[in-house]
């Protein structure tokens, strides 16, 4: 993975001494809010486990992106995270279900907090379609993310240990910048990042990634 990184990074530099296409490098980071959606495909699973990592966690994120041409309303922004998912609940229902001449019953126990926490390294390709109002320009931006597991925690109760360790999710939002001399270029962005394909699957349940970031990040325009 750190030889891919490797390769990529020294790839942009060479297109950017070639073709003079890259025009602009950065770093950004900040908070994020993270949880995930269990889709249970039985009644009676969906009715016990109902809110089971529904709540929002507080994670980070952190990375360097590179941006390329530079026409009047487009960018092309490739950036490199380090990101933090998973899920929490708070309040989670260790339930037992027993079945009995064909019913099912369902016996709660007792309350507890359950979570885990997925760090990836992520490559997301993005376009960013921007404005400029006077000295601050609003976007938009939306694109895949190619998201590789570095290492896995979970609550002293693991909901799940055989994750995935691939994610592929889609990273759209809105942000707004400024130019704050003629080689340095700051923003605020908010993104939703979904997952689109589960992390845990099999034939009781589908576990997908679900996000939001609060970014602020610096440019060095080239």
């Amino acid at each position: 993975m750190r030889l891919s990184l490797m390769c990529l990074v020294s790839s942009l530099l060479f297109l950017n001494s070639e073709a003079g296409i890259l025009t602009g490098i950065g770093t950004e980071g900040g908070l994020s809010l993270t949880s995930q959606k269990w889709d249970y495909k039985s009644d009676t699973l969906a009715a016990a486990f109902s809110s089971y990592m529904k709540d929002w966690d507080q994670r980070a994120n952190a990375g360097i992106f590179f941006q390329f041409f530079d026409f009047k309303h487009f960018n092309l922004i490739v950036d490199i995270t380090y990101n933090q998912k998973g899920g929490l609940d708070k309040q989670g229902i260790q339930s037992t279900i027993v079945s009995s001449d064909g019913k099912y019953e369902i016996i709660p126990g007792p309350w507890i907090a359950i979570w885990d926490r997925i760090d990836y390294i992520s490559l997301s390709p993005r376009a960013k379609f921007k404005y400029k109002f006077g000295p601050i320009e609003p976007f938009f931006t939306i694109g895949p993310s190619f998201d590789f597991e570095t290492r896995r925690t979970f609550s002293e109760i693991p909901p799940i240990i055989d994750f995935k360790k691939f994610d592929f999710s889609t990273p759209y939002g809105i942000g707004v910048g400024m130019n704050i001399n003629p080689h340095l270029y700051g923003f605020f962005e908010f993104l939703h990042q979904p997952s689109v394909i589960p992390i845990f699957s099999n034939s009781n349940l589908d576990v997908t990634n679900d996000g939001v970031k609060f970014n602020i990040g610096l440019m060095y325009v080239l």
